[in-house]
């Protein structure tokens, strides 16, 4: 009887420690983006596309100029799926929603507002103008 309970204790300890290690195995999704641009973008917003809000502004208390690029971690989100905001010195939302993001992406910004990926897929956004303003 104590030998089975041994086994069953051991057993427990290494589906434990396997959990574990693929926890801490698991990678982040980043996307860098280059503002190509004639526009100075001041907030970046980029949420799980099932979220309903887009969270807080990734840029900080930085500005991403035209020709600048920058890296973000993003949050994980259900098939690595995500929403994208960009809102300019004008204050106009450069969106695209429903974009996959799989391990590290990047990612060039033209107007249009187009996004075109590392695999050369671009695709097509849109603009709210006065979107940061209320």
């Amino acid at each position: 009887m104590k030998h089975i309970k041994r086994i069953a204790a051991i057993a427990i300890i290494a589906v434990m420690v396997m959990g574990l290690a693929a926890c801490g195995s698991k990678r982040s999704n980043k996307i860098t983006i280059t503002n190509d641009t004639s526009w100075d973008m001041y907030y970046v917003y980029i949420a799980p596309h099932e979220d309903t809000s887009w969270g807080d502004d990734l840029l900080g208390r930085n500005t991403l100029a035209v020709g600048d690029s920058a890296e973000f971690t993003l949050p994980s989100a259900n098939n690595n799926m995500y929403d994208i905001c960009l809102i300019d010195e004008d204050g106009d939302g450069w969106i695209w929603g429903n974009v996959e993001i799989k391990g590290t992406e990047r990612g060039s910004i033209q107007a249009g507002p187009y996004l075109t990926l590392s695999d050369g897929s671009s695709i097509l956004g849109n603009i709210e103008y006065g979107y940061g303003n209320s």
